[in-house]
C-alpha cells in the first residue's frame, strides 16, 4: 500500500478492534498506513494475537511504550527487496544461526545501555 494522504493512518482503531483477538497483524507496508498509537493500545489490552513491523513513523525514543508493547516483533526494515541485499541478509541470517548453534556469540548484537544512547531520529 503506498503512503499518501488518503492512506495514512487508514489501519486504525476501527479496523484493529475489527480483526479477532488472535489475528497478527503484519505490516510491511508504508509506516504511515498504520496508526501506531492505536496498535499499541491495542496490543496493550490484548485486542490481537500480536503484530510484526518492518516500519514505524515516527521512530520511537527508547522511552516510547512500543518497545514493552506485547506481542510485538520489530524487525529493522528488512521488507524492502533488492537482490543484492537479499543475498548479503540471508548469508548473514545462516551465519547467525551457525553462531549460535555452535554456542558462539552473535554479531551485531544491541543492549539496552547502547540503544539509550540513540535517539532514533526524534
Amino acid at each position: 500500500m503506498p503512503y499518501s494522504r488518503s492512506t495514512s493512518r487508514s489501519v486504525g482503531q476501527r479496523e484493529l478492534a475489527a480483526l479477532p483477538n488472535h489475528a497478527v497483524l503484519v505490516n510491511v507496508a508504508r509506516a504511515g498506513v498504520l496508526d501506531l498509537d492505536a496498535l499499541i493500545s491495542t496490543l496493550h489490552a490484548g485486542g490481537l494475537g500480536g503484530a510484526a513491523l518492518d516500519v514505524m513513523d515516527p521512530q520511537p525514543a527508547p522511552s516510547d511504550p512500543v518497545w514493552d508493547a506485547p506481542g510485538l516483533l520489530l524487525t529493522p526494515k528488512v521488507a524492502a527487496y533488492h537482490p543484492d541485499m537479499q543475498g548479503d541478509f540471508e548469508a548473514f541470517a545462516e551465519a547467525q544461526v551457525k553462531r549460535f548453534l555452535a554456542g558462539k556469540s552473535l554479531h551485531c548484537l544491541a543492549d539496552s545501555e547502547q540503544l539509550s544512547r540513540y535517539t532514533f531520529g526524534v
